[in-house]
């Protein structure tokens, strides 16, 4: 969950959730702290611009309140995603522009600051640094990194609170209780005879099924 509103912080919207569900609140965000180290290294001047976007996990928990828990989202090595770190065992994908013009990334930082970060990542792959540093990741099937699941169970009042309703409770009167307002209004119910049944009330439910062809009078 993002949040780019100067005038509302990610917090007030991460509480507004809290306070309107009556369930679980489930949000999935990023510890950017934890990317690969090569991504840190080569990327250091766009994640100093992307860094402030994202609350931290404590600032995440202590808003959302409730029973909370982080689970940490392994990336897998050949994720379909077009996100930077889907491609932490892939570092030539980041020199196409195709792939960089997919990621907000790139749209916060200045020109200038992309051409560098490329021109940095390109030698790096082309003089074998990247590979001697990093390159027992291309062999990893998956990587522990910074994908966050942050849950919210609601405390156990906002639970009980939850269930009750401010909607009045409608209730079935009784047959007998029926009754014994039809008979104090003195209506009485039409009376049908098998010799007379013009005697039903033609606006009856029985006059209409006296009249149906289904129905045997």
């Amino acid at each position: 969950m993002r949040d780019d509103s100067p005038l509302e912080p990610p917090e007030a919207g991460l509480r507004e959730l809290r306070r309107v569900a009556r369930g679980p609140v489930v949000v999935f965000t990023f510890e950017l702290a934890a990317l690969p180290a090569w991504q840190r290294e080569h990327l250091a001047e766009a994640l100093a611009i992307e860094e402030p976007r994202f609350p931290s996990i404590a600032a995440v928990r202590e808003a959302l309140g409730g029973r909370t828990r982080v689970e940490r989202i392994p990336t897998p090595g050949d994720c379909m995603d077009g996100f930077f770190e889907a491609f932490w065992r892939r570092p030539e994908a980041l020199l196409d522009p195709l792939v960089r013009a997919s990621q907000s990334l790139w749209t916060l930082v200045g020109r200038g600051v992309e051409e560098r970060i490329v021109d940095r990542l390109r030698a790096a792959l082309q003089s074998g640094e990247w590979d001697r540093e990093h390159g027992h990741l291309r062999t990893e099937e998956g990587f522990d990194g910074s994908l966050r699941l942050v849950i919210s169970e609601p405390a156990r009042s906002e639970r009980l609170q939850g269930t009750s309703s401010s909607l009045p409770v409608l209730r079935r009167a009784s047959s007998s209780s029926w009754a014994r307002r039809a008979s104090s209004s003195g209506w009485r119910p039409p009376i049908r005879t098998d010799s007379d049944p013009a005697a039903i009330s033609p606006n009856s439910f029985s006059a209409r099924a006296a009249s149906s062809s289904c129905v045997r009078a």
